[in-house]
């Protein structure tokens, strides 16, 4: 079974050192979200290095500034890109 889970942090990568199995990494997906096996959830949340998907709620429409790079921001200089020529609300 395969859970989603959103990493903190900002993490692009979440690393899982089982005790049988060795290290296992999860990448996050264009959605921000990552797919973890049921086994790994509880530690990931235990660590404070990922949060169930469907605990933080919709993320897509929150009021912010788009840049032209494709990011979604809420300060006018872009986080990405560095780039404040372009942005819009």
């Amino acid at each position: 079974m395969v859970t989603r889970m959103i990493p903190l942090d900002g993490a692009r990568r979440v690393d899982v050192q089982g005790t049988h199995t060795g290290v296992t990494s999860y990448h996050k997906g264009r959605d921000g979200a990552i797919n973890v096996h049921e086994r790994h959830v509880k530690s990931l949340i235990r660590e404070g290095l990922a949060v169930p998907a469907s605990a933080t709620g919709p993320v897509a429409h929150l009021r912010g500034f788009q840049c032209p790079c494709g990011r979604r921001n809420y300060f006018k200089t872009c986080g990405a890109c560095g780039s404040a020529e372009g942005v819009r609300e």
